[in-house]
């Protein structure tokens, strides 16, 4: 099997008498006795990748006004049957996460704050807590192989809330047309030939199709309340389990809509970079977010690998809404995330380390300039310099009355031993600590100022 086969290309059909449906790849319907494209609003994926295994989960937003009888989605995987699992999940997940650039900059607020206030103020340390909790909301199987007389074979059925999925194989066009037909299905040429395309090669296909609508509305429905009133909704969610060697989601068949732009929502787990062509870079966003820990819901568990708790849950938003005619490839994403999202996220974990580093480097290079500058005329040692910037690390007041003992200007030694004799204590008072405090006090805030607006602003 080619490279390229050895990864998911889905496409999905829609098929109903509906207002509104969200669904990946091309949307028909059923109109007079002519399968027609319809106007296809978004498209809403879910994406976990681990351990070589691709999670997907494909979200169908069907609302209270649908009185169609037929819907059916079309998934060719190119993986072999035995090792594709299949389900109808309720719902899609939502999530409750922070951008991973305002946790950034409220991280920078946090310790730059918290360090200035301490060095102030002797009892000026505070510690900003974050509390973070985030929700997701969120069968019978029939496990069997049969093989038709057309050349479909069944390898799999599974029915939940008025839906049935097929997990099925074929050889031939001629077999998938027959069984597409045994459920009532005629797709126009121009959606079909991108169907064609797999049929021969090795993939399995996912056939999945509302069998029983009054069930599917009474099991599905989800009413909710919002700002304008009541909702209700009646989401689907088809999921897939294949092996797969990278991250890749099907952009090219919802070019069929031409200068149509069909937004496309994806949240894929963790960090990662999705690889955008120069047709559709510049009608993309990608956003990163993270939450300090997740619980799956109980129906959720298998697209999260049977996990009870996620700590420090990442996530990538990524959303596409270039012209349908410009999907001339399909999406590649990158495992890793990049270079500025991998900085942030270090120095997010690790800001109390680097934050009291810089607090001592600040400290000490503080000293060395505002020491350089006091005793320009007898410079004293960088050594004695940079042992007496520590002291600021028991804040201002440790470093003001540390200076009481910096020995910067000396007496005559022969003066000295002469009131030495004569029982005469004599302490050399020197203006320039005076001057030497006042600098490193302005020096250590505008380098902490200038610090933290710099890791704030350009990182």
């Amino acid at each position: 099997m080619k490279t390229t086969n050895k990864i998911i290309t889905l496409l999905l059909f829609c098929i109903l008498f509906s207002q509104v449906v969200f669904a990946d790849g091309m949307i028909h319907i059923y109109d007079k006795d002519m399968w027609s494209l319809y106007p296809e609003e978004q498209q809403l994926v879910a994406i976990n990748y681990e351990n070589g295994y691709e999670n997907m989960l494909i979200s169908i937003n069907i609302n209270e006004d649908i009185y169609g009888e037929k819907a059916v989605w079309v998934f060719p995987v190119p993986a072999e049957p035995e090792k594709v699992v299949i389900d109808i999940y309720k719902g899609f997940p939502r999530l409750y996460g922070k951008d991973v650039d305002s946790e950034f900059k409220d991280t920078i607020r946090t310790v730059g704050w918290s360090l200035a206030g301490y060095s102030t103020f002797p009892i000026g340390l505070y510690f900003v807590l974050f509390g973070r909790v985030a929700y997701w909301r969120g069968s019978s199987a029939i496990a069997q192989e049969l093989k038709l007389d057309d050349g479909i074979t069944i390898h799999e059925t599974v029915e939940k809330m008025g839906i049935t999925s097929e997990l099925i194989t074929t050889k031939n066009r001629a077999a998938l047309d027959s069984y597409l037909l045994s459920k009532g299905l005629e797709f126009p040429s121009d959606s079909m030939y991108i169907i064609e395309e797999y049929v021969g090669e090795e993939y399995s296909f996912v056939i999945s199709y509302i069998s029983n609508l009054a069930e599917f509305k009474q099991q599905t429905q989800i009413n909710y309340g919002t700002r304008y009133g009541s909702v209700t909704e009646f989401p689907l969610g088809v999921f897939v389990k294949f092996p797969c060697e990278k991250i890749y989601f099907p952009l090219k068949p919802t070019s069929v809509y031409g200068s149509q732009r069909i937004p496309i929502l994806m949240y894929v787990v963790g960090h990662v970079t999705p690889i955008l062509y120069k047709e559709i870079k510049q009608d993309a966003d990608v956003v990163y977010y993270m939450q300090q820990s997740y619980y799956p819901d109980n129906n959720l568990k298998d697209f999260f690998n049977n996990k009870d708790r996620i700590e420090n849950f990442k996530y990538t938003k990524i959303k596409l809404n270039p012209p349908s005619k410009y999907l001339v490839e399909d999406l590649w994403i990158k495992r890793s995330a990049p270079l500025t999202i991998s900085t942030k996220n270090f120095l997010i974990k690790t800001a109390w380390y680097w934050g009291i580093l810089l607090y001592v480097l600040l400290s000490v290079a503080a000293s060395l300039l505002s020491g350089f500058l006091s005793f320009m005329d007898q410079p004293l040692s960088r050594k004695k310099l940079v042992l007496f910037g520590l002291w600021n690390c028991l804040t201002f007041a440790g470093f003001g009355i540390a200076s009481l003992f910096l020995k910067s200007k000396k007496l005559d030694p022969s003066i000295k031993e002469e009131l030495k004799q004569k029982g005469i204590d004599v302490t050399v008072r020197d203006p320039r600590k005076i001057l030497y405090v006042f600098l490193f006090y302005v020096f250590f805030l505008v380098f902490l100022l200038f610090t933290f607006l710099l890791l704030y602003f350009v990182i």
